[in-house]
């Protein structure tokens, strides 16, 4: 170590390399992706095991993983990478766009962007399309600055705030005399891990109502075969988040509530908590409003029992900012 320097002076381009090298799995491709020799990343990480006094990586057959004690860093490395980004945008005064993240059919991003180009024209905008785990991922490495995601999954380094309760309806090409959950048969879609959560919720909600869980092998969005299926086989009605009433191939089914409950799968919208950027914060605010505005964080059947999913949310809500007070269906 050189004189005078503090052992806790890291190189960024150290953590840098380390973050790649955790995200790759491989030092051949972390040396691409940074423009590097596969010696210089090597270098890097033998400096940054020896300050640290503890190695990060082991060899596989697959690939470099994660020794316990990178596995305990690399989400601060991560941070400390994105604060330093941060501080050469602001400090060169770079005019960067609010990067904002959603989930693919979701238009409640693009809802909030229009209310805030009203109020603020000069702010400039892009869109990605990530699944929820993914978002929290950027948002933590500082790839985008506003998430739209599921409640599923709890950051200490994050501020996470209920956006909507998005009612559950049912579908089916006929209209259904009393539409009831429990103890009935229900379908649902679950393909590929685009709709992991939303298979996790479902999951939660039939035990809890005895419903019969019937697994549909189609998309969501692809409601045409799903009636078809419907036309040529015992299909049950299937669970659908009400925004799919918006479709253009919905005009040939019937979307109706449950009788018996109101279910609710929950969406929240997420800042890191050290983001101090105006237009950021500004744009976080004025998600709030709409929120508020459109009442998308209230119950909309008060005299129905309400429903969130216990297993998803029990961690989550303490780490809101605020939730609406309602009455969840006793368990």
């Amino acid at each position: 170590m050189e004189p005078g320097r503090d052992r806790r002076d890291i190189d960024s381009r150290l953590l840098r390399t380390f973050v790649a090298v955790a995200q790759e799995s491989s030092f051949t491709r972390a040396a691409v992706r940074l423009g590097l020799t596969q010696q210089a990343v090597s270098g890097h990480i033998k400096s940054l095991e020896r300050v640290l006094g503890a190695p990060l990586f082991s060899r596989q057959s697959s690939g470099v993983v994660l020794t316990p004690a990178g596995t305990s860093i690399v989400s601060y490395a991560e941070q400390v990478i994105a604060a330093t980004e941060a501080l050469f945008e602001r400090a060169t005064g770079l005019d960067r766009p609010i990067r904002l993240a959603e989930i693919r059919n979701r238009k409640m991003m693009q809802e909030i962007w229009r209310e805030h180009r009203q109020r603020r024209p000069n702010d400039k905008v892009s869109f990605t399309d990530l699944t929820g785990d993914e978002q929290i991922s950027a948002l933590i490495r500082g790839e985008i600055d506003v998430a739209m995601h599921s409640v599923t999954r709890v950051e200490p380094s994050i501020r996470t705030t209920l956006l909507r309760l998005d009612p559950v309806k049912c579908f089916h090409l006929r209209e259904i005399d009393t539409p009831t959950l429990r103890g009935h048969r229900i379908g649902y879609t679950a393909v590929g891990r685009h709709f992991s959560s939303w298979q996790r919720f479902c999951m939660h909600l039939a035990p809890v109502f005895g419903a019969e869980l019937e697994l549909l092998p189609h998309d969501i969005t692809m409601l045409e075969a799903i009636g078809q299926q419907m036309i040529q086989g015992d299909v049950p009605p299937v669970l659908v988040l009400e925004g799919m009433e918006q479709y253009a191939e919905a005009d040939h089914f019937f979307f109706q509530y449950f009788v018996d409950v109101q279910p609710y799968y929950p969406w929240a919208i997420s800042i890191r908590r050290d983001e101090a950027r105006p237009e950021v914060l500004a744009f976080y605010a004025t998600a709030l409003e709409v929120r508020s505005a459109k009442r998308w964080d209230r119950p909309i059947r008060p005299g129905i029992p309400q429903w969130l999913p216990p297993g998803m949310t029990d961690d989550v809500t303490s780490q809101f900012d605020d939730l609406p007070d309602f009455t969840l269906f006793p368990e």
